[in-house]
Formats: C-alpha cells, structure tokens, sequence
C-alpha cells in the first residue's frame, strides 16, 4: 500500500530557500579562478581538516533547514530510514560540491571537516522532522494565521526597520578612519622602505578634509585649480615638475624631499626615473592626518603619467603609510589598473583585510592622465580624466554582508560590488517588502490602506539611502532608491498574486 504523499507547500519552498542560502553563504561573490595548469592532486591538496566552534555551529545550523524540509518533502513520518539514506546523499553531495568549488575561490578555505559537519546538520534536520512531523508545523501555521492581523504586521514591519537600519548604521559607522596612525608621511613614487617603485612623473598632488561635491569635482577635472576651488578645505597642494618647488602651498606639511641612494641625481622634481629614488614629506604628515581622522573624509587629486604598462605590487604613486603591510592610504599601479586601499576602524580588530579598490583601464597608455579620489565614510568614488568616467563603491553594503559571512574581500571592484550590492539591498528591503504584501492582501482597499502602504512603501529605502549618502544623495544613490523600490514592488505583486490563485482553487 502506497504512502499518501504530504500536499502542504513548505517543505518544498524551505528546501529551495536552503539551497539558495547555503549557495549565497558558501561561494558568494563566486569570483571563481580557474587554473588549467593545476592538476587533480594539485587542487585536492588544498584541502584542510581545519575548523573551530563557531564555524561548526554555523554549519549544523546552515544545512539543518535543507534536510528539515527534504524530510517534509518524502513524508519522513513514513520512511525514517529511507529519509535519513536520501539527506545523506542530498546533503553530503551539496556539501562536496559546494567544499570544490570553494576551491576555486580565492576567499574561501575547504575542508573535509565541513563536508562532515554539513551533512551532519542535514541528518540532524531530518531527525528534528521525525520528532515534530508534519502535525506540529502545521498547528505553528495555524497559530501564525490565527494571530495575522494589521496590527501585529504594523509591529513587525517597524522592528524590523528599526533593526535593519540600526544594523546598516553599525557598518556606517565603522566605515571610518578614525583608526589611523598620525606619524606616517606622504610619500611619491614608491613605499618609505623603497620596495615599491613606480616609473613615470607626477606633476600635483592635493589634498582636502572635505569630500568633493560632483560639481567641484567637474570642475577640478575640467581645469580648476583645487587651491583656489577649496582654500578653506586644502591640507597639501604640492605642485612637481621642472617649477615645482616641492613646497606644501597650503603651509600645513613641510617639504618633500629625495629619498634613497640615488636621489642626488634626480633632475626634475616629481619625474621618477629610477627604482631607488622617490619624494617624501621631510616630517610626518600629522597636522593632514588629524584633520582627516575629524571630518572622516576627504579627497585627493594627482596628475601622473606612467613610464611603463607593466608594473605592479601595486607600484605606489601615492601613499600615506609605514611600509608595505601598514598604511592609512595607498594608490598605486597593478598592470593597467588603478588601485586604492584605505584603512578602516571595521579590519583594525577581526580576520578583515583593508579593502582595495581597483579601477580597470587606466595604465593603457603613457599619456598625461589626471585622477580624483573622494570619500564620504560610507562611498568611495574614482574618476579618472573626466567626470563622465566614474565608479563609486559603497562600503555599508560589503561590511554588513561580509559581516553576516565572516568574510572581507580584499580586492574590490565593479562587478563584486555589484553583487554585494544586489544581496544587501535585497536581504533589507524582502522582509519589508512580504510584510507589506500581506498587509495589502488583508487589508480593505480603502484609502486608509493606500497612505498606509505607501508610507511603509516610500519610507524606509528613502530614510537609509539619505542617511548613507549625505552631499551625494542627488547623483549616487537615485539607482539604489530605484533598486530598492523596485524589488519591493516585485515582491509585493507577487504575494497578491498568489493570495489571488490560492482562492481561486
């Protein structure tokens, strides 16, 4: 005789959710890197037995909902053994493939210890089903709708803004410079300990506590002098070439000077000609640093042009640091891409590297190229010539999921951003989203109703997206409030969408 088939829905939807959840928790921003020199053995080797408390308790936790459900899915109450033989096949396959492919992922570290433990927490899922059946979530359903009404939706909806937007103000605030070191100088054409030189000539280099407006900032790459656009604003101005002078025109850091054994033999100031020659601050840039670490932004500006096409480290144009493993900020050359890093209060404590931002398609030529640099706390923003060639990266969006995850990817750039990007917004405004989209099935079309919807609507993607971006909010974020809508939209027409063919059946 035939097992009756369980009807209900959940289990299948908390398999898929799972699976979606395991793959975005395990192999996000999937910047795979294939090798095809590495051999079988080669790559199996990487392999590690490696793991501590907390990563097991999130790997139980992680795949306890996919073997849950997948019990759900065969009537587990029926076929125990049958149940518990399937989740090791569907968990411990998921989990092998997901520990190989990480493999390829230059963030992420496999181990046959979480192929283990991750099949582990699909076994423990079923076994959590065989206890609980079908019955009791299905009295846990019943008990949700009977308590569903308009007011306890109104609650959830506000604690969970709250919680949401006090989270994103966490990583907002942890966007900062506060932490930076205060006795480090400015230095030109490589790092102070000499390890790596750049090839070219630099003919300015300024320096603001203020985050450019993108009209200053047009109007900088269009031609205007910074000293006569931010006086108020400038902390270094250093004007190179055959009449540079190597003073700081703003009077606020001393002069740079030749550094290295070859210095002596260096013609014009700012044309760095050979390895072991470079300019540097005669005295730390304190008096910047401090100004800076206060307004927890600021912009630079540098004319540059490069020797070569091929250099790398990345070749320091630009940088404000110790050596090479401890800075504030550093812009250097990797190839032909422009590189950025700046150090942060959220990798001072914590597995967290400072992030490097790098600008594809700038060291395709040895022409005169001009960049512009500016920071907010919360948005990086490079242009590159003109003010029609920008990228902006948000910060908040990488901080609060890496954060979920535990990880920090160092190398930052369009397309990573990107995604980080997509998942945040969508991690944020989905829950709100479904809530208002029941709302909205339950609720009378009256217009009461319609102000309701739309204040919860409107409201929350307006109130983070002003608060992240300050003196951009007119050009930065219109695509994030759009994004953020958007989906909110999706979602809400697709719940009463399936209210509507729920009654129909």
């Amino acid at each position: 005789m035939g097992t009756v088939k369980n009807t209900n829905s959940w289990p299948q939807g908390l398999v898929v959710i799972s699976i979606f959840v395991i793959a975005v928790c395990t192999l996000f921003p999937f910047s795979f890197s294939f090798s095809d020199s590495q051999t079988a053995t080669e790559i199996f080797k990487n392999f590690s037995y490696e793991i501590g408390l907390k990563d097991i308790a999130g790997n139980l936790l992680l795949f306890l909902p996919l073997g849950f459900g997948w019990a759900g899915i065969i009537n587990a109450g029926h076929k125990k053994y049958r149940s518990l033989l399937s989740s090791l096949f569907l968990c411990g396959g998921l989990s092998t493939s997901v520990e190989c492919l990480q493999l390829f992922l230059p963030e992420r570290t496999s181990s046959f210890t979480d192929i283990f433990i991750n099949t582990l927490g699909g076994l423990l899922g079923v076994l959590c089903f065989q206890k609980v059946g079908t019955r009791f979530i299905d009295k846990i359903i019943v008990l949700f709708k009977r308590n569903l009404s308009v007011k306890s939706l109104a609650i959830a909806f506000i604690i969970y803004t709250l919680l949401a937007l006090s989270f994103s103000a966490y990583g907002l605030k942890k966007m900062s410079i506060t932490n930076w070191k205060q006795k480090f100088p400015i230095t030109l054409g490589n790092e102070q300990t000499g390890e790596r030189p750049w090839l070219g000539s630099i003919a300015e280099l300024w320096v603001t506590d203020y985050a450019l407006k993108f009209k200053e900032t047009k109007a900088i790459l269009d031609g205007q002098s910074p000293n006569l656009l931010q006086q108020d604003h400038l902390v270094a101005f250093y004007q190179l070439g055959d009449q540079g002078s190597g003073k700081d025109q703003s009077g606020n850091l001393s002069d740079l000077i030749w550094q290295g054994p070859t210095s002596g033999d260096q013609t014009a100031l700012g044309s760095f000609s050979r390895s072991d020659s470079w300019l540097q601050t005669a005295q730390p840039a304190t008096r910047l640093i401090k100004k800076l670490k206060q307004e927890n932004q600021f912009s630079f500006g540098v004319k540059f042009q490069a020797r070569s096409l091929e250099q790398d480290g990345p070749a320091r144009l630009v940088s404000l640091a110790k050596d090479t493993s401890d800075w504030n900020f550093m812009l250097g050359q990797e190839n032909k891409s422009l590189v950025f890093r700046l150090h942060m209060l959220f990798t001072e404590n914590g597995n967290y590297v400072d992030p490097q931002v790098r600008f594809p398609r700038v060291f395709v030529d040895t022409l005169p190229h001009q960049v512009v640099i500016t920071y907010t706390g919360e948005l990086i923003q490079i242009y590159v010539d003109s003010a029609r060639r920008r990228r902006s990266f948000e910060l908040t969006p990488i901080f609060v999921m890496s954060k979920l995850q535990n990880l920090w990817f160092s190398d930052i750039d369009s397309s990573n951003i990107r995604l980080y990007r997509y998942l945040y917004y969508f991690t944020f405004f989905a829950p709100l989203a479904a809530i208002l989209g029941v709302f909205t099935v339950l609720c009378k079309k009256n217009i009461q109703t319609f102000l309701l919807a739309s204040i919860g609507f409107i409201l929350p993607p307006v109130a983070l997206q002003y608060a992240f971006m300050g003196n951009e909010w007119q050009r930065s974020n219109q695509d994030n409030l759009r994004l953020s809508l958007l989906m909110m939209v999706i979602i809400i027409i697709a719940i009463n969408v399936f209210s509507r063919l729920r009654k129909k059946r």
